[in-house]
């Protein structure tokens, strides 16, 4: 990993936001202590480029993408990047840069936000950018409703997953957090398990089968494209058929 903050090569968390993150996609599972990530299997590659206070500038998080996609083209086994973050400024170079890690078959899955906002009408960056290796994520309680603080967007907004009140790792023990940000792991874990199911799958392949297999839920029709959550199972059973 690496600090684009620091400039240093220690991304160690002086947070907690991305511990929680990390925490949901791949916590160690199958030893009966604390949480079981997503994927438990998978690795994590930590990339800080947000400060202690969890603010940043693009620039920053444009060196951590490229960072990613480099050490892609390098051979490294890279599925997703997790963005958990947000910002209403439109950069190009953000775009470019998520771009460029299409290009090395990345995806990249980013929080809607937790404004309780349209982003049809009030967009999200990097989550509303129309590239098609983007997944943006609302989030869900745990009886299948939009959390109330989370944005929707039937055009710009993908797919569901849970985020409120989502029990994950902290810096020290565990803690209880809620936000796009716990939502948008859930789909990244649930892009690795496809991988590890079928490994030759392309990033728009495993997007489509994300996007396709979701649980349809009537109280999302008209607030997201899928009307749907996220659905784990039901992904690795189409990726492995």
């Amino acid at each position: 990993g690496c600090d684009f903050v620091n400039r240093d090569g220690d991304p160690s968390d002086d947070n907690g936001h991305g511990t929680h993150v990390a925490g949901i996609v791949a916590a160690v599972g199958d030893n009966g202590i604390g949480v079981a990530g997503v994927a438990y299997s998978s690795r994590i590659l930590p990339v800080k480029v947000l400060d202690q206070g969890g603010g940043g500038f693009i620039s920053t998080v444009i060196k951590g993408i490229d960072y990613v996609t480099n050490l892609k083209r390098r051979g490294v086994p890279i599925v997703a990047i997790n963005l958990s973050l947000g910002g209403s400024t439109n950069s190009s170079a953000l775009q470019r840069a998520i771009e460029r890690a299409r290009n090395y078959d990345i995806l990249v899955v980013a929080a809607a936000g937790n404004e309780s906002s349209n982003n049809d009408a009030s967009p999200l960056y990097p989550a509303n950018l129309p590239l098609e290796n983007i997944l943006s994520v609302a989030a869900v309680t745990s009886s299948g409703l939009l959390s109330s603080f989370s944005n929707y967007g039937v055009s710009s907004v993908h797919l569901a997953a849970p985020g409120s009140s989502i029990l994950s790792l902290g810096n020290s023990g565990y803690r209880v957090l809620s936000g796009t940000s716990m939502a948008a792991p859930h789909v990244a874990g649930v892009a690795a398990l496809i991988k590890s199911a079928q490994p030759g799958l392309t990033m728009t392949q495993v997007r489509s089968i994300i996007v396709e297999s979701v649980q349809n839920v009537p109280s999302l029709v008209g607030l997201i494209s899928t009307s749907g959550i996220v659905d784990a199972d039901a992904a690795v059973q189409s990726a492995r058929a």
